[in-house]
């Protein structure tokens, strides 16, 4: 009988000593949009030179001499680079990149000819046979470095604008050609949209919004279709010819105070899916009617992203997947045009970042806004489509503890926050608070208590990494005719636990392929060899010299072919 009920008690005790362990509460969290502009990169009011200082710029314009860069043949990528490194010193503490053009002729007698070129010659074999090289030299220097944002093609031309004269057939032929060739990972932009239509560039458009160019520069942007979906669309605004005090205004002031100008600028931007413009920066940010103006029209200005929705668990334990999701957005005009990475992370109670990783599969490159600009109506015809976002995440290393869950996206030169969302759940640094979780541990309330947050308007805090022994082309010996050599891009990136590097060399040469991390320090070293011509594929499987396996983070892959370095970056997510 006393084991008969022993076999009964454990009978009923048993499910509540092996029961499971209950999955985690996925909690949801609805941010609060923030109202205000946002200063975030690659987009908005531009600054026509580092001096003007508009508030919400981080973009400044560079026009570019020939012979400042160039005074002869024997001038190589060195001057290029020097001259580059004097021009734009410290921009990236400002968080501002740089829109470069190279000019010939400006106006007049005005004209930048090498020493050892004819001036007004834009036809001969030549001018051919430099302006490929030049193209080259620009694409050694500015292809890999964090601080240009795009290029404007110029070069042909009064103020490099591409009339007086038009480029030629066969030049534009050649400069589409030696762009897009030299330029795989910066967008391009020319100034008409009746030209290079073949490669489908970007277009600056001088005249923004001007009375006597609506028809016949802003249609024909207009009739290129979906391409602003991938190519940049911008320029600068105008107020020295033709009826300008038609439309865009005055002066800058004018646009920004008069609501007809500045209602008429935001409808072109919102009808173009306009990124950015200068000239307009240039308002009096001591006349407050022009400063609320001018948070308007930043607002409509390129991408703005709104998160509506965050979804996780609330506990999570070490060693196990978890997975979190998040929905937006986009209700600026056009969309961000370089892959970024999404960063989840982790704070401690201190505010300390304890823990990081990428989100794999989001590229914010297709969050989109809506299209067909209502100008009655003020609103997209065609609505914008909501965007989604969802990773696995595991935690191997942290202790039980209650944690502050963030989202930012990541500048690649640094990877740091940077672009920031249009929330009101903020930390100074760009990263987003939405919530608390618990690792080991449950966490109530999960909801940030909205007195913590920081204001976006008031960080100036954000910057990137510029670092020329990384990202810079650094070339001992002058050759104007460089051996070629190609480094891919690794693929998949980001990446774990290993990813494939592929190069091409043209002939017998000494090769060296290294990964650098982000001190410059280098960390596995995986061709050092005289090797034939031909297509190799390297895998780095994430780990040192010495079998180490490496942390999450950015990395470097760099390529030597004799003088010649190419670098491509790397995210290594564990």
């Amino acid at each position: 009988m006393k084991r008969l009920f022993s076999i009964i008690l454990a009978i009923i005790l048993l499910p509540q000593i092996y029961a499971p362990i209950q999955a985690a509460e996925t909690v949801t969290i609805y941010p609060r949009e923030y109202l205000r502009p946002l200063r975030n990169p690659l987009k908005g009011f531009t600054n026509r030179g580092r001096w003007e200082d508009n508030e919400w710029a981080t973009l400044m314009h560079s026009y570019i001499k020939w012979n400042e860069i160039e005074r002869d043949s024997l001038d190589d990528i060195p001057e290029i680079k020097d001259w580059c490194d004097n021009a734009w010193a410290g921009v990236e503490d400002k968080n501002i990149k740089v829109i470069p053009r190279v000019y010939l002729h400006w106006d007049g007698d005005d004209t930048y000819w090498p020493e050892d070129m004819e001036t007004g010659d834009y036809t001969s074999d030549q001018f051919k046979r430099r302006l490929k090289t030049m193209i080259w030299k620009l694409g050694e220097c500015w292809d890999g470095d964090p601080r240009v944002a795009h290029i404007e093609m110029g070069i042909i031309g009064k103020w490099g604008e591409h009339h007086s004269p038009s480029p030629s057939k066969e030049i534009e032929q050649i400069l589409g050609e030696e762009f897009r060739s030299n330029f795989p990972n910066k967008k391009i932009l020319v100034r008409h949209p009746w030209e290079f239509r073949e490669f489908k560039f970007g277009i600056y458009w001088d005249s923004w919004a001007h009375y006597n160019q609506m028809q016949g520069h802003g249609q024909p942007i207009y009739n290129l279709g979906d391409r602003w979906k991938n190519e940049i669309i911008g320029g600068e605004t105008a107020y020295n010819w033709g009826d300008w005090r038609i439309q865009p205004g005055d002066d800058p002031t004018d646009t920004m105070v008069d609501p007809e100008h500045r209602n008429f600028l935001i409808y072109t931007i919102r009808w173009l899916h306009c990124t950015q413009l200068r000239w307009v920066a240039d308002y009096d940010q001591n006349n407050s009617a022009a400063r609320a103006g001018a948070e308007e029209v930043q607002k409509t200005f390129g991408y703005r992203y709104v998160i509506d929705e965050v979804r996780y668990p609330s506990r999570i334990e070490t060693g196990e997947d978890f997975t979190v999701f998040f929905s937006g957005r986009n209700t600026g005009s056009a969309p961000f045009y370089y892959d970024w990475p999404v960063e989840l992370g982790l704070l401690n109670e201190s505010g300390d970042v304890v823990w990081r990783a990428t989100f794999k599969e989001v590229d914010i490159r297709t969050w989109m806004p809506g299209d067909k600009w209502n100008k009655s109506e003020s609103k997209y015809t065609v609505p914008v489509e909501p965007f989604t976002a969802q990773g696995t995440f595991n935690i191997y290393d942290l202790p039980k503890g209650k944690y502050v869950l963030t989202l930012a996206v990541l500048d690649p030169s640094g990877m740091e926050p940077s672009l920031r969302f249009a929330i009101k759940n903020y930390f100074k640094g760009g990263c987003h608070p939405i919530g608390y979780i618990g690792i080991g541990t449950e966490v109530f309330p999960v909801e940030i208590d909205s007195t913590m947050f920081d204001d976006p308007y008031s960080d100036k805090s954000i910057n990137y990494l510029y670092d020329p022994d990384l990202v810079g082309v650094l070339q001992k010996s002058k050759s104007v005719l460089p051996i070629k050599a190609k480094l891919g891009q690794n693929y998949p990136n980001p990446f774990n636990p290993s990813t494939t590097i592929s190069f091409e060399i043209e002939k017998q040469s000494a090769v060296k392929l290294s990964v650098y991390n982000i001190t410059g320090t280098q960390v596995r070293e995986l061709v050092s060899d005289i090797i034939a011509p031909g297509r190799y594929s390297m895998i780095w499987d994430g780990t040192d010299n010495s079998g180490n396996r490496m942390a999450s983070g950015l990395y470097f892959c760099r390529l030597e072919c004799d003088h010649l370095i190419k670098t491509r970056k790397m995210i290594l997510t564990r």
